[in-house]
């Protein structure tokens, strides 16, 4: 009796992520092709009611074989197994756009918006210059002092994926000069003392010196 032929096309390695794949088979005869996962720890087919669907469990190599019985009319196929590797791959944080340079004067910002995780999973905020900026919460940030403030985004993995690399976002807080302004004396005669005039947007009182000590 001729042997029944198994086609079993072959399958490249996949994301544990993927959770699940359908298994396509045939034969020459048209006879069902039965499945079974050599590697039930790594991948194991669902149900019999979905005998094509194999579930990906772990990372490693997984390997399938793949026959058909035999009838009165022909022999049962040699089996023909297929491996492949299950991949753990890692969360991925996006950056969606830059933080813009800021003043201190605002005091507190709102980052959340900036970024997102590939596993939709939270994104935490951790400061790496606590002198010019400290964490509050998810997404604000606190303006603390003058400089560049860099802070790091990490987000945790899940069953099938693993934690993403943390990614450094910098952006620059600067100092708000105050302004000054001196008024005018008018001449003065030897001896006298004068007051001095003068205003300041940050209302703290000027340190004044003289660039002629000879003359006052």
């Amino acid at each position: 009796k001729p042997k029944n032929v198994v086609s079993f096309p072959k399958i490249n390695d996949v994301a544990l992520n993927v959770k699940q794949l359908s298994i396509e088979t045939s034969t020459n005869t048209g006879k069902p092709v039965l499945l079974r996962s050599l590697t039930p720890t790594i991948c194991a087919f669902q149900n019999s009611s979905s005998p094509k669907t194999l579930n990906l469990l772990s990372a490693g190599l997984c390997s399938v074989q793949a026959y058909s019985l035999g009838d009165a009319a022909n022999d049962e196929s040699e089996p023909v197994t297929n491996s492949f590797n299950i991949i753990r791959t890692k969360s991925v944080i996006n950056v969606l756009s830059k933080v813009a340079d800021t003043s201190i004067s605002s005091q507190q910002i709102n980052i959340s918006g900036y970024y997102s995780s590939s596993l939709g999973t939270p994104v935490m905020i951790t400061s790496k210059t606590t002198s010019v900026c400290t964490t509050v919460e998810a997404g604000r940030i606190n303006l603390v002092g003058g400089g560049v403030c860099t802070f790091g985004l990490t987000s945790n993995g899940d069953a099938y994926t693993d934690a993403a690399n943390e990614v450094l976002v910098s952006f620059n807080v600067f100092k708000v000069k105050p302004t000054l302004t001196l008024y005018s004396i008018s001449d003065q005669e030897v001896q006298s003392a004068v007051s001095l005039s003068y205003s300041a947007s940050n209302n703290k009182v000027p340190i004044f010196n003289s660039l002629n000590t000879n003359v006052c």
